[in-house]
């Protein structure tokens, strides 16, 4: 079966995203010369689920940095003239069961990485698929913006394996489904 897991960066008050739904404000860790496990991390993941508002926030970055890893977005409805950036993008629209039928039909092993955005954060959340969550809390205070499911932030049912503390003071949180 495979693995979901969610690694999200969140500010010190519970949000993944500004009020505009842009993570510029992540841009204090790329000043970093530390790298939070991000590679490591990076080289265990098979294959990459987002929602489109992440997908596109990536686009607009410009370079897709994620070019070897198969990519599921998923789409309210498939826009004919949109045409993914990458041949390892797919644009899926169907349930969050529908998609771990599909990635479990091709690699029962896969470590999948849930991305975000909020929205498809919580889908996966309810639908309680989300088998280890690494959230990497920045010492930064938005105010407002796209929250985690509080359960999530409250680590409501989930057990800490480990804490990390960076000397940046940003704090790495490792939990697994209950």
């Amino acid at each position: 079966m495979a693995k979901v897991i969610l690694s999200v960066a969140m500010s010190s008050d519970g949000y993944i995203a500004d009020k505009n739904g842009s993570i510029d404000w992540l841009s204090c860790m790329h000043e970093s010369d530390t790298d939070y496990g991000f590679v490591k991390f990076l080289r265990s993941i098979h294959i990459i689920v987002m929602g489109k508002n992440a997908y596109n926030e990536m686009v607009a970055l410009g370079d897709w940095p994620f070019a070897e890893k198969k990519t599921y977005v998923f789409m309210d409805k498939i826009d004919q003239d949109k045409r993914a950036i990458d041949k390892n993008i797919i644009f899926f629209i169907g349930t969050v069961q529908d998609c771990i039928k599909t990635i479990n039909t091709e690699n029962l092993r896969a470590n999948i990485w849930l991305y975000g955005g909020a929205q498809i954060i919580q889908s996966f959340y309810t639908a309680g698929v989300i088998d280890e969550y690494i959230l990497t809390i920045v010492p930064v205070v938005l105010g407002t913006g796209l929250a985690l499911p509080e359960d999530i932030v409250q680590a409501k049912g989930l057990t800490e394996v480990t804490t990390k503390m960076f000397k940046d003071g940003v704090k790495q949180v490792h939990l697994l489904r209950s």
